[in-house]
């Protein structure tokens, strides 16, 4: 992403300032590095999710921790799992996607492919 994840926030503030709703803002703001995960509502809302998603992502360094960390709060695990995995993945990358996850996956020729065409769609990839 061309910048340090632990500036995740701040930029997300500043690009965003005015047109991001007051009640994300407020929870952006609070410190992620003293916040208690069991603080976490884990119900599936989507603001809920969003904050365990930022959570996991900054306080985990790779892929399976961050997903893992999501999923094991319990509640909405597969939502959680699936918005921090995504956010998680455009920063470290497909390659560190554990392989025994990505092969048991069903469909997985075929999500690899759509993957593929996403990108060309958005000019990431030639």
């Amino acid at each position: 992403l061309g910048y340090p994840k632990d500036s995740f926030i701040e930029r997300f503030l500043i690009t965003y300032k005015g047109s991001c709703p007051a009640k994300l803002q407020e929870a952006l703001g609070m410190d992620s590095k003293t916040s208690d995960e069991y603080s976490f509502s884990t119900t599936g809302y989507s603001l809920n999710t969003f904050l365990i998603s930022t959570y996991c992502f900054l306080k985990t360094d790779n892929y399976k921790d961050c997903v893992n960390k999501a999923i094991f709060l319990g509640g909405d695990a597969d939502t959680q799992g699936a918005v921090v995995g995504s956010l998680a993945g455009v920063y470290y990358g497909y390659e560190t996607i554990p392989r025994m996850w990505c092969n048991t996956l069903i469909k997985r020729g075929y999500i690899i492919d759509l993957a593929k065409q996403l990108c060309v769609k958005a000019s990431i990839i030639n």
